[in-house]
């Protein structure tokens, strides 16, 4: 068996091997990227998470000391109208309601930006666990993808050595039965005239 073609085989091969390999490490890098990727959101989602927690107990701490300042401005209200001697009806009463009313909407409006911020928060959190989860299909998919570009590659890569080996021993039978065989044109008289 003539050692060129056999070398040129050989050599096809493990350039097939090769590249496949190469395909498997872009395969394995792609998964690896998207991993990371994917652990960086999913953290994400937990700080956003804590986020809208703090936000909330932020809020409520912040509803109590407004209430509790409410009521000692309401009390001092009410010892002022008690010093000064007026009955307690008619306009007295009147700015008493009122500044009851006026707490408890500053209470409530506290309350309701706490929760807008804690649903902010948590909604950014649903958003980068999303992220996570494409990243992790993306990276499930370029690694699969990798894996059979790879194969591809290495089948291609055989497939073409193998035909080029029996080209090139039909061409060596051929020169052996007295064919001629010219550099460039191949043999003439193997396919034709």
């Amino acid at each position: 068996m003539p050692f060129l073609p056999v070398l040129g085989l050989v050599a096809g091969i493990v350039g097939g091997i090769a590249s496949a390999g190469v395909g498997v490490m872009g395969a394995i890098g792609a998964r690896q990227q998207a991993q990371y990727q994917a652990a960086s959101m999913q953290a994400n989602a937990q700080a956003q998470m804590q986020n809208a927690q703090w936000a909330r107990m932020s809020a409520n701490n912040d509803a109590r000391l407004a209430e509790v300042q409410n009521k000692r401005m309401l009390g001092s209200q009410m010892a002022a109208i008690g010093a000064s001697g007026v009955d307690l009806t008619g306009s007295p009463l009147d700015l008493l309601s009122e500044t009851v009313s006026e707490s408890k909407i500053q209470e409530e409006n506290i309350r309701r930006t706490g929760e807008a911020q804690a649903r902010g928060s948590e909604f950014q959190a649903a958003s980068f666990r999303m992220q996570a989860q494409g990243a992790t299909q993306a990276g499930n998919t370029g690694f699969i993808g990798g894996l059979l570009g790879a194969g591809s590659s290495l089948l291609t890569s055989v497939g073409s050595s193998a035909m080029n080996f029996n080209y090139s021993n039909n061409l060596t039978k051929y020169a052996q039965q007295g064919g001629s065989v010219s550099p460039g044109y191949g043999a003439r008289g193997l396919y034709g005239p």
